[in-house]
C-alpha cells in the first residue's frame, strides 16, 4: 500500500523529528520531503472526483508532535513544523508539548534496540498521546 493511502485513511497524525546539528533550526530533508508529497493534492480521474482535485492526505488532519534532539530537545524544528502545518490546515495540539533533550543522562533510549528507555520521557510521551486521542474526539463531535 503507498505510504499516501495509509495516511488517507487515517484520521489524525503523530509526528516525531529528531533534530541533528545540521538542522538545528529546521526539520529534516527526509521529513520535509515526506511532509510534501502526503500535502500534494491526488489528481484521480475526473469523472470520479466530480472534476477537481482531491486534498492530499495530511490536509486537515489533527497532528501532534513530538521531538528530541540538543539544548531546546528539538523545539526549534517542531516550531517551524507547527508553522509549515499552518498551510496544510492541520490544527496542532498546543500541549503537552514533547521536547527531549536526547544527549543529557541519563540515557533516553536503548542504544541497541532505540527503544525508550527513560520513565520520565515514556511518561510524556503517553500523556501527549493521551492528550491527543482525547482531543481528536472533541474535534469529531
Amino acid at each position: 500500500m503507498p505510504c499516501g493511502d495509509a495516511h488517507a485513511d487515517s484520521k489524525a497524525a503523530a509526528i516525531s523529528s529528531a533534530t541533528h546539528k545540521a538542522s538545528r533550526c529546521s526539520l529534516r530533508a527526509l521529513q520535509k520531503n515526506a511532509i510534501d508529497w502526503l500535502s500534494r493534492p491526488e489528481l484521480p480521474d475526473a469523472e470520479a472526483a466530480g472534476g477537481g482535485p482531491v486534498p492530499g492526505p495530511l490536509v486537515l488532519k489533527p497532528a501532534a508532535l513530538m521531538g528530541g534532539g540538543g539544548y531546546m530537545g528539538g523545539g526549534r524544528s517542531q516550531y517551524h513544523l507547527r508553522q509549515s502545518l499552518v498551510f496544510l490546515d492541520m490544527p496542532v495540539l498546543m500541549k503537552p508539548e514533547v521536547m527531549v533533550r536526547i544527549f543529557e543522562a541519563p540515557p533516553k533510549n536503548d542504544p541497541a534496540t532505540g527503544d525508550l528507555i527513560h520513565e520520565g520521557t515514556q511518561k510524556m510521551v503517553d500523556q501527549l498521546l493521551a492528550s491527543f486521542a482525547e482531543w481528536c474526539r472533541r474535534l469529531e463531535m
